[in-house]
């Protein structure tokens, strides 16, 4: 987990990227896990990205790299789980601050799930969430420059493959204005 800049109207770009995680340590799957990691991103973007009143909220970009339920060792490892706990982690603990999700590199599979239940969401709800079979979230250029999307989202910024944390590489362009 990572940002990778800001949108067009300052709103942080916050990247999970799930081939990043340690999938053979049962704990990534684990919820209380997963919220202390979450809690701490979002913790750090409230108290140094959004400016009150006027950036309160963030772009979250979901890189779930064509994963189906699969095993690593002894973890079985369901995508689908991780973006319900992400989801449900960051409505019910920061309400009202997601902007737009994009969750990219999503297998079919997933989309027909989220097919299947976004007719009992909320319309708002609904519009913020989007899935992309592809790695390249054409929706979120309508509100983010490609300086601020890494290469492998159609962006035009390098990937990061080192310094995710803390956040130093855009230090004069991220933190507060």
């Amino acid at each position: 987990m990572y940002f990778s800049g800001r949108d067009h109207c300052f709103r942080p770009v916050l990247v999970i990227d799930v081939s990043k995680f340690d999938l053979n340590n049962p704990d990534t799957q684990k919820v209380d896990f997963l919220s202390r990691v979450l809690g701490i991103i979002f913790e750090f973007m409230i108290d140094n990205l959004f400016v009150e009143g006027q950036v309160e909220n963030y772009v979250m970009v979901v890189n779930l790299n064509q994963l189906g339920v699969w095993s690593v060792g002894s973890v079985t490892y369901q995508p689908m789980q991780l973006i319900k706990n992400i989801m449900s982690f960051t409505t019910n603990t920061y309400r009202s601050r997601l902007f737009a999700a994009y969750i990219v590199n999503s297998p079919g599979m997933i989309t027909m799930f989220w097919n299947g239940i976004k007719g009992m969401l909320s319309e708002n709800t609904v519009k913020k969430i989007n899935f992309h079979g592809k790695a390249v979230p054409t929706p979120l250029f309508n509100h983010c420059g490609r300086d601020v999307i890494e290469e492998k989202f159609g962006g035009s910024r390098k990937d990061m493959t080192t310094g995710f944390w803390p956040p130093t590489e855009m230090n004069k362009r991220l933190f507060r204005l």
